[in-house]
This record gives structure tokens, sequence and C-alpha cells, in this order.
């Protein structure tokens, strides 16, 4: 069975844009070659060991390589996690139509951008979120690194992928606290974990956007930024983030430094209708 395969993606997909389109591809057990155009991971759901791939843009897809052989079971497996991470179940037709028929965004539309990179589970997209609440980029980096240090299995070429839900709910927050220097995310990331362990994430993925948003918002840990943020993530370009980092951001970019009200930033992007999360995220993002 061979080792590589290819997905393809509709004529507005691209691997670089979904790769680059934020932080995760920064956070282990993802390893970005900006040089090379690869993604490196470890999948910890396909197979009993810990899978290790790369994948590579082609024409309007992907070429993903295992990095060992595996049965077609687990191959398949394999396909649908990287279709996952990769949004491949998002169309952004509709979006892109948007972002044509207003000047300013039009290079959304030109770049294929509007995909999130997500992780292998909506287990892991919302651990990671809950790590970045509250702290630095670094700090958030190096939480990840040691929970995939500490708790995630090795796999290919002695990676690590990241831990199961079950291993960090048995490990208890006190633990959590003190070994991966969570401070009070500890507390709320075992809570997570067993929420997953137990099933009680499923569906979540399938309810409507402010529906979701509730169910996000009664975690711990979960306020505002997290809740949206992690529905950004999730393919969900109707939810806006109006928390004080976007109020801030919108004071410089559209009040001149004033302070610019909730309600005020949710009418300035109220004619995108559907797309006004999405938009407003690349409209406020620095750079």
């Amino acid at each position: 069975m061979p080792k590589s395969f290819t997905l393809r993606g509709g004529p507005d997909f691209d691997f670089t844009a979904v790769a680059t389109s934020h932080g995760w591809s920064m956070l282990e057990p993802y390893a970005y070659d900006h040089a090379a155009k690869r993604l490196d991971g470890v999948l910890g759901t396909v197979a009993r060991r810990p899978l290790g791939f790369s994948v590579r843009g082609v024409d309007r897809g992907v070429c993903v390589t295992l990095h060992r052989e595996v049965s077609p079971r687990m191959r398949d497996r394999a396909r649908v996690a990287v279709s996952r991470m990769l949004s491949f179940d998002i169309s952004l037709a509709a979006f892109h139509a948007h972002c044509r028929r207003h000047p300013p965004l039009r290079w959304i539309a030109r770049q294929r951008m509007g995909r999130m990179l997500r992780a292998e589970t909506l287990f892991e997209d919302l651990a990671k979120t809950l790590m970045t609440t509250n702290c630095t980029w670094t700090g958030t980096v190096s939480m990840v690194q040691r929970a995939v240090a500490i708790f995630g299995r090795v796999g290919d070429r002695e990676r690590r992928a990241f831990p199961d839900p079950e291993s960090l709910a048995n490990a208890g927050p006190e633990r959590l606290r003190e070994e991966l220097r969570v401070g009070y995310r500890a507390g709320p990331l075992c809570h997570l974990a067993r929420q997953a362990a137990d099933g009680a994430l499923a569906g979540f993925e399938t309810l409507e956007s402010q529906e979701l948003a509730q169910n996000l918002r009664s975690l711990p840990g979960f306020g505002e930024y997290a809740a949206s943020s992690s529905l950004l993530v999730m393919g969900r370009p109707d939810y806006q983030i109006v928390d004080s980092w976007a109020l801030a951001r919108a004071a410089e970019q559209h009040g001149a430094g004033r302070r610019i009200t909730p309600a005020r930033l949710r009418r300035i992007y109220a004619h995108h209708g559907e797309f006004r999360g999405l938009v407003a995220w690349f409209d406020l993002r620095p750079g």
C-alpha cells in the first residue's frame, strides 16, 4: 500500500493559505517548514501507535505522505483526519464572491484565504485555545510543548502526538498545574478533557453557531474570546469576535484611537451578513 495519497479541493483551495492561516502551525505536534512549504504532524487517533505524516501542496489540493506503512483502514482514517485539519469540508465560493464585491476584501479571494488550520480533533482545538487565554504567545507555545512532551504518546521518528483526553483527565488538575505550568487553566483543562473522554463534545460541530457559542461558553475557562476564537477555527464565518482584543483593534482601525462599544463594533461589520465574523477577523488582525 503506497504511503502517499492526494486530497483534492476546489478552485478556492490553497494549502499554504490554510497552513499559515493562524498560529496552530507553530504548535506541536505540528511543524511547518516555510522554505519547503511542508506541514509535518502526528496523528494520535488513527492507529494504536501515533502516525507521523507530511503534507505538501499540489494544484487545488495536497499530497499527504505517511511516515510508515499502514492498513487500508488506517489509511482511510488518516485521510479523514487530514481532511479535517485542512478544513476540506468548507466551501469558500460564497465568501470569496462576497469579497470580490467589496474592493478592500478582494485580496482575500485572490489569495484563496478563509479556511483555518484545525487540529486532529475538536478536543485538541479547544485545549489549545484554552492555553492561549490571558497569556503571551510564547507562553502558549511552552504550555503546548510541555503537554505533548509529558503526556503525548510516541510515534514515528520519535515525535509525539497531542495528549488524548483520557491521559489529561486522569492526571488531575494538580498534576497539570505543576507539570504543565498552566496556572488557573489546570482545572478547566482537566474538565474539558473529562468531557471529551466521556463523549460530551460529540455533536458540538453540528450545532448552529449561536447554540454552539452558548455550549462553548458553558465550559469552564471559556469566555467570549475562547468561544469566538474556537468558532472561527471551526469554520463559522458568521460569529463575530467581540472581546477586549477586538474592541482595542477596532479603536485603532476605525475609531482613531477612541473607545468603540460592542454595539458599534457589531454595526461596523453588520453589512457583511453571514460573513461578518470572518471579515472582522481579517480586518482586525495585525499585519
